[in-house]
């Protein structure tokens, strides 16, 4: 399974050649846990990509309490501020367009 930032959701990883059953099998676990729920659905993301804008692509220390930013920062390592600033607006963007719509 795989988080799709830009569209923001879960799905299955297009990483790998799945089964049409393993497909299935990822697509329950998805709705049966509500995982792309309006409920359930991360806004802790934008909230990281919005702060570490506001910090000029230094992102902070505050907690986020969520799975995906951890990864998101994991992904962020090694990368120079101004490509981390750029990468966050850019996902920003798009993260409070598909907000708005919803």
């Amino acid at each position: 399974m795989q988080y799709d930032v830009l569209q923001s959701r879960f799905q299955a990883s297009n990483k790998y050649e799945y089964s049409e059953r393993e497909i299935e099998f990822i697509e329950d676990h998805i709705r049966r846990f509500r995982l792309n729920g309006e409920r359930e659905k991360t806004r802790q993301l934008a909230a990281f990509l919005k702060d570490t804008i506001d910090h000029q692509g230094y992102y902070t220390n505050m907690e986020y309490n969520h799975y995906i930013v951890e990864l998101f920062v994991k992904q962020l390592h090694g990368k120079t501020r101004e490509e981390i600033l750029k990468i966050c607006e850019s996902l920003y963007i798009k993260a409070v367009m598909k907000f708005q719509a919803e």
